[in-house]
């Protein structure tokens, strides 16, 4: 004679400890065995990370101009650069010319204090001031220690410039060493 199984009770909940007694997972479990709200939470923070992941592609690193130097050169143009070893650009367009100064569109020109971050066929924002010889050089900003700045060539970043361009500041004054009081605003103008 075959023996009969042992009739088995049906499993009770217990509401002191959410657990199914007769079982050894949560009564909230998923099939797997995890807990739903641990893979709601889980899924929450996957997607979370991955919409600040897209969003940092989308929006990193704006380029900023540097209003000083804008406000400091004589010329500021558009460029392609022919020969990033010897500094050799072809004028594309003319952003900025406050002495009627600058190059014909199209025309070459050399700029011997260029970037060493160039690349041929690569078009850049160069700000410009003619030096004592009568060469043009990437203006310098009143930082010191700071690179060359030139910029890739944006359409928001060209309005930038020629909006910093129209702007009225104060001549930089490295002599005024406001930090130590934490005034870094610009000196005030006097009126007469």
């Amino acid at each position: 004679m075959a023996k009969t199984p042992a009739p088995v009770a049906a499993p009770t909940r217990n509401s002191k400890s959410g657990m199914v007694e007769g079982a050894n997972t949560p009564a909230n479990a998923t099939p797997g065995g995890w807990p739903a709200w641990l893979l709601i939470a889980l899924a929450v923070g996957v997607g979370w990370l991955l919409l600040l992941s897209v969003l940092a592609l989308w929006t990193a690193n704006p380029a900023t101009v540097n209003r000083q130097q804008i406000l400091q050169s004589e010329i500021v143009v558009e460029a392609e650069v022919l020969d990033p070893r010897t500094g050799r650009v072809e004028v594309e367009s003319i952003l900025v010319d406050r002495h009627n100064l600058a190059p014909e569109d199209g025309q070459e020109i050399r700029v011997p204090l260029h970037g060493d971050h160039w690349q041929a066929g690569e078009h850049r924002i160069l700000p410009l001031v003619k030096t004592e010889s009568g060469e043009w050089s990437v203006t310098p900003t009143p930082l010191p220690k700071t690179p060359l700045l030139d910029y890739l060539v944006d359409e928001d970043l060209s309005e930038d410039i020629r909006e910093a361009s129209e702007m009225t500041m104060p001549p930089f004054d490295p002599s005024a060493d406001r930090s130590s009081t934490g005034d870094l605003s610009a000196p005030a103008v006097e009126s007469n």
